[in-house]
């Protein structure tokens, strides 16, 4: 069976799991490949890929940023 006819046989929602970001960005992938397929608008496809990808880039600068607050607050404790 062919990616595309295997992504068509996902229509059904309550097949799928959404249970982690990565299951849920393949899921919007795959709605994004239908709509292209389909000729469809993929406008705002495009948005919440670009918004997911945003929040991610902001979530591991979050991190990055606490560690480095919380190293310096364990290094000024120490002195």
């Amino acid at each position: 069976m062919s990616e595309l006819q295997q992504t068509l046989l996902w229509d059904d929602w309550d097949d799928i799991n959404l249970s982690t970001p990565e299951r849920r960005i393949e899921r919007l992938e795959i709605l994004l490949c239908q709509k292209v397929y389909k000729g469809e608008d993929i406008s705002e496809c495009l948005q919440v890929l670009e918004y997911l990808k945003n929040r991610t880039t902001q979530q591991k600068l979050e991190s990055v940023f606490f560690r480095r607050v919380q190293s310096q607050l364990t290094s000024t404790r120490g002195k």
